[in-house]
């Protein structure tokens, strides 16, 4: 997405751990971002990405896609169509990350993410903490 710029965040933290939080951020294009993760509420591992000429779902774990309109999976991208998404297990991804992490120790392999390559993420998220704001569910509230 490239460089992002932190709108607000927002967590339930009350002195522990935050099982809430939320996310705004704005994208070099102007467009703006909404990430939002739970441990206690179902809001299911799906990435939706709203746009002036439709929406797209993506089944993070369950491996699906889902548009509106419909006519937007006839796109390709990369030689992929999107009536056509290659399914992919989660354990199969997890194991490609082990086999890839064990590559790189073992044969010196450089098909792996490195400590450079996280340095933006890991950025945003020290943002957050530093400007974190209160959000104030019914459920916590004392």
């Amino acid at each position: 997405m490239g460089d992002i710029k932190l709108l607000n965040y927002e967590d339930d933290e009350l002195g522990g751990v935050e099982a809430d939080c939320r996310i705004r951020f704005e994208l070099a294009n102007g467009a703006i971002g909404l990430v939002e993760l739970s441990r206690t509420r179902g809001l299911g591992a799906t990435a939706t990405i709203w746009g002036t000429k439709g929406k797209i779902e993506i089944g993070l774990v369950d491996s699906y896609l889902y548009t509106e309109p419909k006519s937007l999976l006839d796109k390709q991208y990369n030689g992929i169509v999107g009536t056509k998404i290659p399914m992919q297990s989660y354990v199969d991804l997890m194991v490609s990350q082990i086999n890839n992490w064990k590559n790189g120790i073992v044969n010196n392999s450089s098909n792996y993410v490195t400590g450079e390559d996280v340095i933006p993420s890991i950025s945003i998220i020290e943002e957050c903490y530093n400007n974190k704001q209160h959000w104030r569910l019914p459920w916590v509230e004392i």
